[in-house]
């Protein structure tokens, strides 16, 4: 037997059902905002500030940020951001070369991972702004060392292709790679 709803004598349905109804509406709208409100986010995020998305970006900002999408298209294809990477090597009072990749060192889900990974991304291309004041934070970082010198190093991806990696090949060998020192800082004396 098939539940009947409640009906007043009146025809009118009991306020519990409009109650629900009203619910599910209210449900289904907020869900449609947020749907538009994210796909509108992800559409404005790559393009660059300019009088046209300089609103748009106002107010998705804060929202772009926390989601970590305020950057390009890179997330649909996340090797690319493999493609550049820092190093830096320091030389030591023992004439021995110690090479660090500070990005191996933090967690892929870290949330300072993508800003710290930007950063080195725009010492990289400003290396002339940034250069020296980052060598010598990392003359003393590396103190017990005793660094006589921070080479700061950019490494370059170059294609690796999927017959490469059928090959036993990883993108990461030295024949994938083109390494180009950026500066060297020598360490002030201790």
């Amino acid at each position: 037997m098939a539940a009947q709803r409640d009906i007043q004598p009146s025809g009118i349905p009991n306020a519990t059902d409009l109650t629900a109804t009203w619910r599910r509406g209210l449900i289904y709208t907020a869900m449609s905002a947020l749907l538009a409100w994210h796909t509108l986010a992800m559409v404005v995020a790559p393009f660059d500030d300019n009088e046209l998305t300089e609103g748009a970006r106002k107010l998705l900002g804060p929202y772009l940020t926390i989601l970590a999408l305020d950057h390009g298209w890179s997330f649909f294809a996340p090797g690319v951001e493999n493609g550049i990477r820092f190093r830096y090597e320091v030389a030591t009072g023992a004439g021995d070369l110690r090479t660090f990749v500070p990005s191996d060192e933090l967690r892929w889900l870290s949330p300072i991972r993508r800003p710290t990974r930007d950063r080195f991304r725009e010492l990289l291309d400003n290396p002339e702004l940034y250069a020296d004041v980052v060598g010598l934070a990392l003359c003393r970082d590396h103190a017990d060392l005793n660094p006589l010198s921070v080479t700061l190093v950019e490494v370059r991806q170059k294609d690796f292709w999927p017959a490469d990696s059928l090959a036993g090949k990883s993108p990461i060998d030295p024949e994938f790679l083109t390494t180009t020192a950026v500066k060297t800082i020598p360490c002030p004396a201790a």
